[in-house]
């Protein structure tokens, strides 16, 4: 099977991972669940990284046997470029655009933000 085949399978699957996501959560109370965003600028070293970790976590969690009196939950995690910030950053280096409402544009340092609800 050629790339562009894998690939296209891969993006499948994907899409079909977000939509089984995305339906449950809409199943569920949002006081019931517990959420986190951030967002951060990395290398590709960084973000191959972050990737890493994340992933020893939930193979950990995967990995563990169910304990009999244990609750289902469901864990949906994406690391995705945010095109929102990078044309937001661009256009306010040239002086078109502000970064815009809830945006925030740090100078030449480590930029991150993060927003979490839940209990």
């Amino acid at each position: 099977m050629g790339d562009g085949r894998l690939r296209e399978r891969r993006d499948r699957c994907e899409r079909a991972m977000l939509g089984a996501f995305l339906e449950e959560v809409r199943l569920v109370d949002v006081s019931e669940g517990e959420f986190a965003r951030l967002g951060v600028r990395l290398t590709e070293e960084g973000r191959q990284e972050l990737w890493r970790r994340l992933r020893e976590v939930i193979e950990d969690f995967r990995d563990r046997p169910p304990p009999a009196d244990g609750a289902a939950y469901s864990l949906f995690i994406a690391v995705h470029r945010d095109v929102t910030r990078d044309v937001t950053r661009d256009a306010a280096k040239d002086g078109t655009e502000n970064p815009g409402p809830g945006r925030r544009e740090a100078g030449p340092g480590p930029e991150t933000s993060f927003e979490a609800t839940g209990t």
